[in-house]
């Protein structure tokens, strides 16, 4: 008995599916990194998601730093695009409105975790601004940018694998 392409998988759904959903996170994580350089130069935050991931791995900051940064960021954005799928799947029901809510409990981790990150790397302090829990080290404005990107970044995952839903419901069925 031949097994198809989508029974072969380890996911619940296909190929086209799990890339499409990567690709949506790639797509908004993106926009975050956007946003937040528009943030950088208005001078509203002075912090940047990828030279911390660039130089928490590489233990140098720099243009080089960043770049592996953003790769990280986005490798990041497609898998938690595919924690948030699972979510949907489970649910039944993929909207924006969903996908912000996601967004909130991505927003609590992440907030979380860029609160320890200088510890996991010492040396990452004297060259990144530490941005504190939440990003409170930036005032307000950071805590309210962070939950920003973060319920956009849900409101475009949770758009796109709506528009996939259309073309394959069986996504939204809970095995």
């Amino acid at each position: 008995m031949a097994v198809s392409q989508t029974e072969s998988t380890a996911l619940p759904y296909g190929r086209e599916v799990t890339l499409y959903v990567m690709l949506s996170g790639v797509l908004a994580g993106l926009m975050i990194t956007v946003l937040s350089a528009v943030c950088r130069v208005a001078g509203l935050m002075n912090f940047s998601l990828e030279r911390a991931f660039g130089t928490l791995l590489l233990g140098t900051s720099g243009p080089g730093s960043w770049i592996v940064g953003l790769v990280l960021h986005l490798a990041f954005s497609a898998i938690f695009a595919l924690l948030y799928a699972e979510g949907f799947r489970r649910m039944n029901l993929a909207n924006a409105r969903i996908g912000a809510a996601f967004g909130v409990v991505h927003w609590i981790a992440i907030g979380i975790f860029i609160g320890i990150l200088p510890s996991l790397r010492p040396m990452m302090a004297a060259t990144v601004s530490a941005p504190g829990p939440f990003a409170l080290s930036l005032g307000y404005l950071g805590f309210f940018l962070l939950l920003a990107m973060h319920l956009i970044f849900g409101a475009v995952v949770g758009t796109a694998y709506k528009r996939m839903a259309h073309e394959h419901p069986e996504i939204l069925t809970a095995k």
